[in-house]
C-alpha cells in the first residue's frame, strides 16, 4: 500500500512540475509526507514477516479437530426423537456439534457470548464440576439429568482426568461406550448415561 501511495505521489510531481504547474504548496508537501510516514512505518516494521511470507508461503496453525472414531461413537437414537446431548470440556464439545449430530452441554465463552439467556457461564462451571475428580457421584448424576445428557466425553491426560475416567467407568449409571486415543497421548473415553 505504502508503494502504490509513493508511486502515486511521484507521479503526481514529476507530472505536476513537467507541465509547467508550481510545486506543490508547503502544507500539501507536509501532508504527503505525513500520509507516506504513517503508511510506510508498519510497512517497514512487518517487511520480515511479509518476506519471509512470499519467500516461504503463508503458514497456519494445524486446526483443532476431533480424533478420528470420536464421532461414531456418538450415535442418534430414533426413539429420543432429539439428537443426544453430550457433555465434554467446552472446547472439545464446540469441535463435536461440526462433526456429529449432537447438542452440547457448554462451549467456549467466546462462542457463547451471543447467547446469555441459555446460561452459558454456569453451563460452563456444570462442566467444570462435573469433570473435579471432588465432585460426589450423586451430584455428577444430577448435572447429568438437568442437561438430559446422553454421553459423556472424558479425556484423560492426567491424574487427575483419568480419576473421573475410573469414577464414571465405576459408576452402574453410566456405561462404557468406547475409547479413541488422540495427538499428543490424550484418550477420550465415551461413556453412555442409563
Amino acid at each position: 500500500v505504502a508503494l502504490v501511495v509513493a508511486g502515486i505521489v511521484l507521479v503526481y510531481l514529476v507530472r505536476g512540475l513537467r507541465a509547467g504547474a508550481e510545486a506543490p504548496p508547503a502544507r500539501a508537501g507536509a501532508t504527503l509526507v505525513l500520509t507516506l510516514l504513517v503508511l510506510a512505518v508498519p510497512a517497514v516494521h512487518q517487511a520480515g514477516a511479509l518476506s519471509h511470507d512470499l519467500r516461504h508461503g503463508v503458514s497456519a496453525p494445524p486446526a483443532a479437530t476431533v480424533p478420528a472414531g470420536l464421532p461414531s461413537l456418538l450415535r442418534r437414537v430414533a426413539a429420543d426423537g432429539h439428537l443426544p446431548v453430550v457433555l465434554a470440556a467446552p472446547s472439545l464439545a464446540y469441535r463435536l456439534v461440526g462433526f456429529a449430530d449432537v447438542y452440547a452441554v457448554a462451549v467456549p465463552e467466546v462462542r457463547s457470548r451471543a447467547e446469555p439467556k441459555n446460561h452459558p457461564a454456569e453451563r460452563r462451571a456444570d462442566v467444570r464440576r462435573f469433570f473435579d475428580p471432588a465432585t460426589a457421584e450423586p451430584v455428577r448424576l444430577s448435572l447429568a439429568r438437568s442437561y438430559d445428557v446422553r454421553y459423556v466425553v472424558a479425556e484423560s491426560h492426567g491424574a487427575g482426568s483419568a480419576e473421573v475416567v475410573r469414577q464414571l467407568a465405576g459408576d452402574a449409571r453410566f456405561r462404557r461406550v468406547g475409547t479413541v486415543r488422540g495427538r499428543l497421548g490424550i484418550v477420550y473415553t465415551v461413556f453412555e448415561r442409563i
